[in-house]
């Protein structure tokens, strides 16, 4: 009997420490960046209407900015959870993590473009994109690793494959929701968003398994 011909799969040979610094590097950037378009108000008088006046001009950009943030957080726990699993990578593996920084690099104009324009569909329209790009990126770098245990421990229980993906897959259609929402009133689209940070605030399914590398 012949033998098996090798696998020609790569390898899981390269360190990802430059590839998890830079993703941190962006995610901080991101953060830095949304924060620096909310404008305060100038001239502003803080008698009783000039007050209601003032905090209605600065929750117009803050509820935008609070969506994105609960995304932002929750695409980065989600990453640092897939790269506990994932401790070396291939040069393929590097080019699906820039891919998925890619709509992350976005996420300033289209939370700009989201207050600018609250009610406009073309605008909720990209900001969903943009968003489930980077979701989407998330779960094609999870589907890549673990496809044949190629970058993660024959160790890892397959319910924890199973449940990561579920999560992102989950974490797609509320932002999905989020952005039909918009259209009615973004103050609840945000609430929406919220939601999925907090669907990641605790996965114990997959974080009781953190030993199975």
């Amino acid at each position: 009997m012949s033998e098996a011909a090798p696998s020609t799969a790569p390898r899981p040979v390269m360190a990802l420490d430059r590839t998890k610094a830079l993703s941190d590097g962006v995610v901080a950037i991101v953060i830095t960046l949304i924060v620096l378009s909310i404008e305060v108000p100038t001239g502003q008088r803080f008698d009783g209407p000039g007050l209601r006046e003032f905090l209605g001009k600065v929750a117009h950009d803050l509820h935008p900015y609070f969506g994105s943030f609960a995304l932002i957080a929750a695409y980065w726990v989600q990453h640092a959870a897939l790269f506990h699993y994932v401790k070396l990578g291939n040069r393929t593996f590097v080019w699906l993590n820039l891919l998925f920084l890619l709509p992350m690099t976005l996420i300033p104009i289209a939370n700009e473009a989201r207050t600018q324009y609250p009610s406009e569909t073309v605008i909720l329209a990209l900001f969903a994109t943009v968003h489930l790009g980077c979701q989407g990126g998330l779960i094609l770098l999870w589907s890549y690793a673990t496809k044949g245990r190629r970058l993660v421990s024959p160790r890892v229980p397959p319910e924890v494959v199973r449940s990561m993906g579920r999560r992102m897959l989950a974490a797609c259609g509320l932002i999905v929701a989020a952005s039909l929402v918009s259209i009615l009133n973004g103050y609840l689209a945000t609430a929406v968003l919220a939601l999925v940070p907090i669907l990641n605030f605790s996965h114990r399914e997959v974080d009781s398994h953190w030993s199975a590398e």
